[in-house]
C-alpha cells in the first residue's frame, strides 16, 4: 500500500465526496485525483525521474494536494517547504534535496529566485498566481493523464524527505517512506478515530508534517474533508468553527491562547466540534 491509492481509490469509489473546502469552494475527490495524476503526468513529460525530488512551497490552498499525491504518483520523492524561507535557505534546500521541479506562490516567487539564481541546475519553477517572476503558470505542468498508471518505485527508499527547522544548524532532511506515514496516520486514528462525514478544519501548516499526515493525509485515507485556511487567523478560525460544521481543530498551544484572547470567545458556540 502507497500513500496516493487512498486518494486514488476515493477518486474511483466515491469521486463526489468532498476532499477539500476553500473560502467556500469544494473540491472533491474525483478533481482532486484527477489532477493529481494530471501532475504526475507532466512530472514524467518533463523528465523528472522516479526517486528525484520535487519542491513544493505552497501554504494551505488546494493546489498543494494534487502536487504532493502527483509528486507520489510520479515516483517521486516530495519536499515540502516553508513558505517563509529566505533566498539563502531555499537554495540550500535545493541543492540538498536536488529538487528538479519547484511548485511555488506568486508571492513567494521573489525569495525562490533568489534561492536559485546562483544555482547551475536550477529546477523547473511553476507558479500558482499571476506573478510569475520569468516562470510558468502551474496549469502548464498538467499533462494528458489519460490511461496514466502509477510509477512504483522501491518501497523502501523515501517517499517524503522533511526538513528540520535548523536550530541547532543546517536543517536535515529526513527520510520518510510510505511506510512511515501509513503508520503516522495510524497512530492519528487511534487517538481520534474517524467518523464518516468528518470535516477537519487545518489552520496548521501542511508543510509541516502535523497537518501534513494529522489533518490532510489522515483525511484523505478516510475519505473526510478537509477545510484549508492559508494561515492562522483568530476571527476566520472562530467563525469556521461556528458556521462550517467543523468535527475535528488541529492546533498549538499559541493557537489555542490566542483564542481564548478574543472578545467573543465566551459566548461561541462550536456545535459539531
Amino acid at each position: 500500500m502507497r500513500l496516493y491509492d487512498y486518494l486514488l481509490d476515493a477518486a474511483a469509489e466515491e469521486p463526489d465526496t468532498i476532499a477539500l473546502g476553500f473560502y467556500g469552494a469544494q473540491f472533491p475527490y474525483g478533481f482532486v485525483g484527477e489532477q493529481a495524476k494530471q501532475v504526475a503526468a507532466g512530472l514524467i513529460a518533463l523528465g523528472v525521474e522516479p526517486n528525484e525530488s520535487v519542491g513544493v512551497m505552497l501554504p494551505n490552498i488546494p493546489p498543494f494536494a494534487p502536487a504532493l499525491y502527483g509528486t507520489l504518483l510520479a515516483g517521486c520523492v516530495f519536499v515540502p517547504m516553508n513558505v517563509m524561507l529566505t533566498g539563502k535557505e531555499i537554495e540550500y534546500l535545493v541543492e540538498d534535496s536536488d529538487i528538479k521541479v519547484l511548485v511555488t506562490l506568486d508571492m513567494f516567487i521573489d525569495n525562490v529566485n533568489k534561492g536559485i539564481e546562483n544555482l547551475k541546475n536550477p529546477p523547473k519553477v511553476f507558479v500558482v498566481g499571476e506573478n510569475l517572476g520569468g516562470h510558468q503558470p502551474l496549469p502548464e505542468l498538467f499533462g494528458d493523464a489519460t490511461g496514466f498508471t502509477p510509477v512504483e518505485t522501491d518501497v523502501e527508499l523515501p517517499a517524503m524527505r522533511l526538513y528540520t527547522s535548523g536550530t541547532t544548524g543546517k536543517p536535515k532532511g529526513a527520510q520518510i517512506t510510505n511506510a512511515n506515514i501509513i503508520a503516522n496516520i495510524k497512530m492519528f486514528e487511534s487517538v481520534l478515530p474517524p467518523e464518516e462525514g468528518d470535516k477537519a478544519l487545518c489552520v496548521l501548516p501542511c508543510f509541516h508534517v502535523f497537518a501534513l499526515n494529522g489533518v490532510l493525509n489522515f483525511a484523505v485515507r478516510n475519505r473526510t474533508t478537509v477545510v484549508l485556511h492559508p494561515r492562522f487567523e483568530v476571527d476566520a478560525c472562530i467563525n469556521s468553527l461556528k458556521n462550517d460544521q467543523i468535527t475535528s481543530f488541529a492546533g498549538v498551544p499559541t493557537m489555542y491562547a490566542e483564542m481564548l484572547k478574543h472578545p467573543d470567545i465566551a459566548g461561541a458556540e462550536f456545535p459539531t466540534l
